[in-house]
């Protein structure tokens, strides 16, 4: 367990450095547990501190834009509660302008050090904002 912890945590200090969009939410819940400075300035955040006082107990879902990204992802989170795996996919993200900006969300599910018997937790998330993507296919 001691080893997965530092693991887990080799790969937040990496995460939280990058320039690129970046957070980790819990799977059952869905609320965000952590984010990066780039993901706060995509949804129009002037600094990481304004960001995280305004989205605590906020979750993913809550910042996406349309009820269809909202069904999209309600169905992405059961697919991956139940261990299915689950590619990327574009969402609109609603910014605290009430602009919109659309992503491709690169995502994975992790154990975490505190689940109870290595469970599956939270799902760490890379968002790529989609005219800077250039893979990025179709939009919902």
């Amino acid at each position: 367990m001691v080893e997965q912890r530092k693991a887990f945590d080799a790969v937040a200090q990496v995460m939280f450095a990058v320039p690129v969009p970046y957070c980790r939410g819990d799977i059952s819940s869905g609320l965000l547990i952590d984010f990066n400075e780039a993901f706060a300035r995509l949804l129009g955040y002037n600094s990481l501190v304004e960001a995280k006082k305004e989205l605590s107990n906020k979750t993913f879902m809550d910042l996406i834009a349309t009820d269809e990204g909202r069904q999209k992802y309600s169905a992405i989170r059961e697919a991956r509660k139940r261990d299915n795996p689950v590619g990327d996919y574009s969402l609109s993200l609603r910014k605290v302008s009430d602009d919109v900006v659309w992503v491709r969300v690169y995502g994975a599910v992790v154990p975490t050090p505190e689940g109870p018997g290595g469970q599956f937790q939270q799902t760490f998330g890379i968002l790529v904002p989609e005219a800077l993507d250039f893979r990025a296919p179709g939009k919902a």
